[in-house]
């Protein structure tokens, strides 16, 4: 196929007025104020989701905690779901570069996923692409071995990465996609099956060069990227299920990674967008929708789905958003690290829900061999977040770190500190506008000590 719609966008302010749909966040203002608990931390919640705004699921903004959300949780670890019983095949879809309104028009394959089980108003990454892969592999702050932003630094040796522990209970472990993580190959990393993927941090979508298979070069094949990993992540589904073992599937397609190459198809669904280069981005997504589409098709019932990102937009496509939060892309302000991420798992997640409680990358690998029933990280700074999402379990209170020494942060529940010096109540102000560390040196005070405390003990 050739390249009928392909540009690379150099960098342009969005539009002004141009409203970005989206499965995760809408640009709308929150909800109506007495609908708040006033001076409440960030709580769990799972409730009832938004009716579907312009075939999107609408935005439920960070700085809402509705009433009667902490009754929903228990004071213990209660059975789970019947379902829950039986190992689960996993599917991890993680793509690049895709902040909270990243789809500038309708994804029905996406929103058709999230609507089928929980998403989560509060999750992060890492400001861009390889720490933010390190950590997912490692579930360990990459900032222990100074692997804070591009390019990649090497997971130590004696870092686990938990794909491996899949490996050994007997779970078939493939990845698709795009690597990008430094002192460890898929296969050493616990992956038995890497049927196509790259090892770089950026990739053309129709040029073969450096796309392998296995230990040797991928076969040439004239078709758009996502495309062919959407291909090789089916052939691996329906290779692997109804196995007496479980599978799991890594794959992570580097849509919607620059550059913004599509299809002709496509024009017609994205010509409303501005220009050429917007118009070939909005292809992009539509690749990716329907990449969803044919591995959710492909997936036996007892699957567990997690569909997340990196980071947040870059600036450099506009059509990509970041919503009412600030930064993008290489920041460890919202909008460079707070992604989208829903999970769905029929008859153990609830649908249409949301889980406001702040989660991150971290917590997927403990979560995902806890419902494999594989062995435990011996270190991780991630939980099974699996109990508190069905509500039986609080999560427990935990900081979060990104970034690092120049743009670190910690955040605690609603407030979030940054090495500068700021300080934010996420509660009030998602969109980090005011710095609140003078009226509240206490806090700031705390999480600058814990942060340095925890830093200290890595060294």
């Amino acid at each position: 196929m050739t390249k009928d719609i392909t540009k690379k966008v150099l960098g342009a302010a969005v539009v002004i007025g141009f409203i970005l749909p989206t499965v995760f966040w809408s640009l709308s203002a929150p909800r109506k104020s007495e609908e708040l608990v006033a001076g409440a931390e960030v709580v769990t919640e799972v409730t009832a989701m938004p009716a579907p705004e312009d075939a999107a699921i609408a935005n439920v903004s960070s700085a809402e905690v509705v009433k009667g959300a902490s009754e929903s949780v228990g004071n213990g670890v209660d059975r789970l779901p019947a379902a829950a019983e039986d190992r689960p095949n996993v599917i991890l879809i993680m793509i690049d570069d895709a902040g909270l309104t990243w789809a500038p028009v309708p994804t029905p394959s996406i929103t058709k996923l999230v609507s089928s089980g929980t998403k989560f108003g509060q999750s992060y990454g890492q400001p861009n692409c390889s720490p933010a892969r390190a950590q997912l592999m490692t579930s360990q702050y990459s900032g222990k071995w100074g692997h804070t932003s591009n390019p990649p630094k090497p997971i130590p040796a004696a870092i686990e990465t938990w794909p491996k522990l899949l490996r050994s209970s007997g779970v078939h472990t493939g990845f698709v996609g795009k690597w990008h993580i430094e002192g460890r190959s898929p296969s050493e990393a616990g992956f038995d099956a890497t049927p196509l993927y790259f090892l770089e941090g950026h990739h053309d979508y129709f040029d073969n060069a450096t796309l392998l298979s296995g230990n040797g070069p991928a076969p040439k094949v004239a078709d758009h990227l996502t495309d062919r990993f959407a291909a090789a992540a089916v052939k691996f589904i329906n290779n692997n299920k109804g196995k007496a073992d479980p599978f799991f599937l890594y794959l992570a397609p580097n849509a919607v990674h620059l550059p913004d190459q599509t299809e002709a198809r496509f024009q017609k669904a994205c010509a409303s967008l501005p220009n050429a280069a917007q118009r070939a981005y909005c292809g992009n997504v539509l690749h990716v929708d329907e990449l969803v589409g044919k591995v959710v098709a492909a997936a036996p019932a007892n699957t567990l789905i997690i569909f997340t990102a990196d980071n947040g937009c870059t600036y450099l496509q506009p059509a990509c958003h970041n919503g009412q939060l600030r930064g993008s892309k290489n920041s460890t302000f919202e909008g460079g690290i707070r992604v989208p991420l829903a999970m769905s798992w029929k008859g153990v997640i609830p649908a249409n829900t949301t889980f406001r409680q702040p989660v991150s990358h971290r917590d997927l690998g403990p979560t995902i061999l806890s419902v494999m029933k594989a062995q435990s990280l011996k270190t991780a700074d991630g939980k099974n977040i699996l109990p508190a999402i069905v509500g039986k379990a609080p999560l427990p209170e935990r900081h979060l770190l990104n970034g690092g020494d120049t743009n670190g942060t910690i955040r605690n529940n609603r407030w979030k500190w940054r090495v500068t010096g700021e300080l934010f109540d996420l509660q009030n102000d998602p969109g980090e506008k005011i710095d609140v560390a003078s009226k509240n040196r206490d806090v700031a005070a705390e999480l600058k000590q814990t942060r340095e405390s925890i830093a200290r003990d890595w060294k």
